[in-house]
């Protein structure tokens, strides 16, 4: 198999956004009824900065879910995604999860959470896609595994 090339996305974020909104939506309810019952300073700005944090995730995954596609290269013994060399030998596994737009996660070694830039999803040609990544997967030892994964943000 020679060198090959897909057109990648980073995953939508869609279970993050809507969790996010739920959190900024009940927080923005506790921040108004402590105000309205006068609790103390500490409990109003310790919730304040909870909306912030869920705000700044929220524009985070936003942001991500809206760049435009970059380049998967399957090369002899390496992957290059969003622009980063990653070998066959530094991976621990791939990951799939999902059936209708899946997302695929790259496990290097020593991780317990698939870090973020080792994410994506493919733009087209998704099928063909899968196919070639799992061909390359067993040329080169890499355990590949349909399952759900953690990743950040």
């Amino acid at each position: 198999m020679g060198p090959a090339e897909y057109s990648i996305r980073n995953p939508s974020g869609n279970r993050i956004l809507v969790a996010m909104t739920m959190m900024i939506s009940l927080l923005i309810y506790h921040v108004i009824d402590s105000i309205h019952d006068r609790d103390s300073i500490i409990s109003i700005s310790a919730a304040a900065a909870e909306h912030l944090l869920c705000v700044v995730v929220l524009i985070t995954t936003l942001a991500r879910g809206c760049k435009k596609p970059t380049e998967l290269y399957l090369n002899r013994e390496q992957l290059v995604v969003n622009g980063r060399n990653i070998q066959a030998k530094d991976m621990k596994v791939i990951l799939i999860m999902g059936y209708f737009r899946p997302t695929i996660g790259i496990k290097p070694h020593g991780k317990n959470i698939v870090p973020i830039q080792m994410c994506f999803r493919f733009a087209k040609d998704e099928d063909q896609g899968i196919s070639d990544l799992g061909k390359w997967a067993v040329q080169n030892d890499v355990k590949l595994v349909h399952k759900r994964f953690l990743r950040w943000i």
